[in-house]
């Protein structure tokens, strides 16, 4: 399925930054400024923010402060805000680096806990390996693609969706 949205990343990489490289600009909304006018940069930039900020983040604070609720009790909203918090004070002090860094941990977080996850999954099953072969087959859970253009799979929906988006915010940020 990757391979049907690689032309977006060519579109990108071939067509709009060099474009944006040849103007000596440094962003879509600068191009927006000098091809239009300095209010459509504003309203685009006012919506990239508004998605940002109650699309995209409203959901990445809620997930964990849910999760950190469902772990440990705390209120969700007293969870919100102490990530807020936290957060706040830690770019605030370490800048871009300490948002590098935070990431970086991050990321080692989530390859160490799939990968324990996996590894308990799987010596949990009686049979072990082989078991755990067996059911993911049983099941059709090793397929590589489920999907076509069936709207009642959603499958298929959501990988359009979700590229065109991500092509969009790659260019607009």
């Amino acid at each position: 399925p990757a391979i049907v949205f690689i032309p977006f990343y060519f579109i990108s990489a071939y067509l709009l930054y060099p474009l944006l490289r040849q103007l000596n600009i440094v962003s879509t909304y600068e191009y927006l400024q000098q091809r239009f006018h300095p209010s459509l940069r504003m309203l685009a930039s006012f919506q990239c923010i508004a998605f940002q900020t109650f699309g995209r983040i409203s959901v990445v604070i809620l997930l964990p402060a849910l999760a950190i609720s469902a772990v440990t009790g705390m209120d969700v909203w007293i969870s919100v805000l102490l990530m807020g918090i936290v957060t706040t004070v830690y770019t605030t002090f370490g800048g871009f680096e300490a948002v590098v860094w935070t990431d970086v941990l991050q990321g080692m977080l989530m390859i160490c806990g799939i990968s324990m996850m996996i590894w308990f999954g799987i010596s949990g099953m009686e049979g072990g390996f082989k078991q755990f072969i067996e059911v993911g087959q049983q099941y059709e859970k090793f397929n590589f693609y489920v999907g076509g253009w069936d709207i009642t799979i959603a499958l298929s929906s959501f990988l359009i969706l979700r590229q065109l988006s991500e092509s969009f915010a790659m260019t607009a940020d």
